[in-house]
């Protein structure tokens, strides 16, 4: 090579160099950044998925299962979530006038703790885990809870706070499905693309293990 041509070659170099060198670093840069926010959505999911949506996943779970066992698989809509409630009853005499007092109430227990008011509840308790949607879903469906059986309010009132208890827990019951999976998902961790997709649990698990 000559010294002409190695003179060509080094300012090829250097002009090159010029040229690509900020491009490179800025893509590097680029590529780091994306990195980072790829790091902070996986660890957020999986903070969000141990303090809060596992276990709504799990509340959820204990309904579908229930609605599978007692042949209810075709009324979402109308049972977008089923409790289940212990009632037990007390008796009473008074022994003043000899009359016996029957008394209805409630028993608690870890199957009838998973409710509809209960998820409500965990949702604003961990709210710093929450998607923004969730959370307004929650803090109305609150509001509506405490009101849509309530038999003294006027009747067209009362319909319309129960139809709202019906949309706001079935929309609940979705975005937790379905953002269970996403976050699965952002983990690296094994998802249900239905589930993902639809928002409806599945249950085949569960139906595979019956004779």
């Amino acid at each position: 090579m000559t010294l002409e041509q190695t003179i060509i070659v080094a300012i090829t170099t250097a002009v090159l160099t010029l040229i690509f060198q900020p491009i490179i670093n800025y893509t590097k840069k680029w590529l780091d950044v994306e990195e980072d926010k790829e790091k902070f959505q996986r660890e957020y999911s999986f903070e969000q998925l141990k303090e809060l949506y596992s276990f709504l996943y799990a509340i959820i779970a204990q309904s579908e299962y229930v609605r599978y066992f007692f042949n209810y698989a075709d009324e979402f809509d109308k049972l977008p979530f089923i409790e289940i409630k212990n009632k037990s009853f007390k008796q009473s005499i008074d022994l003043a006038t000899g009359k016996v007092e029957t008394k209805e109430f409630s028993a608690e227990d870890v199957i009838t703790e998973f409710k509809k008011e209960k998820i409500a509840e965990l949702v604003l308790e961990k709210r710093q885990f929450a998607l923004q949607d969730l959370l307004k879903l929650a803090t109305a469906y609150r509001f509506v809870h405490e009101y849509y059986t309530k038999e003294d309010i006027e009747k067209e009132l009362l319909n319309k706070f129960q139809n709202e208890e019906l949309l706001l827990i079935a929309k609940i019951v979705k975005h937790v499905v379905k953002e269970y999976n996403r976050m699965l998902h952002d983990c690296h961790l094994k998802f249900e693309q239905q589930e993902l997709d639809t928002g409806m649990m599945n249950m085949e698990i569960v139906k595979s293990q019956r004779p």
